[in-house]
């Protein structure tokens, strides 16, 4: 006797692929409004990280000074975040970035630095010789 195979409907796999091809559409169209909206986050983060970074800052606060040591084993990055813990600061790491982007070097010695300089204007203080340190 021979065996016979038990014949599948067409119309159970026609539901079946219909239901895999819409399932599949659904997870690329979900990654692809994933992708969207996380390119558009860091768009916006880029634009204002780099805003920051060129940008001049105006502050408005009082002129209160503060004293600062600088050795040869300073982490610019754990001083941004000091100056950023005394509201001196907004970002730790824009001031980590402008110490990179704009080549400053740190200069050993004790300057005094104020509540109402830019970022920049402490980088350019902490980086001068020692015959001309100081705010």
């Amino acid at each position: 006797m021979k065996k016979r195979k038990k014949k599948t409907s067409t119309k159970r796999k026609n539901h079946q692929s219909t239901i895999y091809s819409f399932m599949g559409t659904l997870i690329r169209l979900s990654f692809y409004l994933f992708l969207i909206v996380f390119l558009i986050q860091a768009s916006r983060f880029s634009y204002q990280f780099g805003y920051r970074l060129f940008a001049k800052e105006e502050s408005s606060c009082t002129g209160q000074s503060y004293v600062l040591t600088i050795t040869d084993k300073t982490n610019v990055l754990y001083l941004g975040k000091q100056l950023q813990k005394t509201g001196i600061i907004e970002d730790a790491y824009v001031f980590w970035a402008q110490y990179y982007f704009f080549h400053y070097r740190f200069v050993d010695g004790e300057y005094c630095i104020y509540q109402n300089m830019s970022s920049r204007e402490i980088l350019n203080c902490l980086s001068q010789t020692k015959q001309t340190k100081g705010a």
